[in-house]
């Protein structure tokens, strides 16, 4: 068996439950969500793996992503850290920095209250670093700092 082979059948099994899922009102299973934010980041729209994906492969691998955030929001998976950590590193692999602020923003850090979510906030931070969005970026670090986390010891 080739990897790359299982891989992409792997996900485009895993969009097409998502897309069912969705089409019937039902919450998606954790597996093909964290299957879609894991490798989505490594294949172009053909289902090809890419060295480096072309700007209209890369739009469509962050709005997959995006997609199956929704579906995860609809099940409750968006509220497990692991699954963040994910979303968040295939965001910023595809240099989706703005996407990455507004799924910290809005999905993680929404109640202002402690939060679980470490390395989803530390990565979120870095991205609102590079995108210059200085409020966004307090707003992580007050609910990081809240959380009983250190920003002194990241580079930011």
């Amino acid at each position: 068996n080739d990897p790359k082979t299982s891989q992409k059948e792997e996900l485009l099994f895993a969009i097409n439950e998502m897309r069912q899922c969705a089409r019937e009102g039902i919450a998606t299973k954790n597996a093909p969500l964290e299957c879609i934010v894991r490798i989505a980041q490594v294949y172009g729209t053909e289902g090809m793996i890419e060295d480096a994906l072309s700007e209209k492969q890369r739009r469509s691998a962050v709005n997959l992503i995006l997609e199956a955030c929704v579906e995860a929001n609809r099940s409750g998976l968006i509220k497990k850290h692991t699954f963040t950590t994910e979303v968040v590193r295939s965001l910023r692999a595809l240099k989706a920095n703005k996407e990455c602020i507004q799924l910290v923003v809005r999905n993680v850090i929404s109640t202002g209250r402690k939060c679980r979510h470490r390395i989803a906030m530390e990565e979120a931070m870095y991205a609102a670093l590079e995108e210059r969005d200085y409020e966004s970026l307090k707003l992580i670090t007050e609910v990081f700092e809240r959380s009983g986390y250190d920003s002194r010891r990241l580079s930011i």
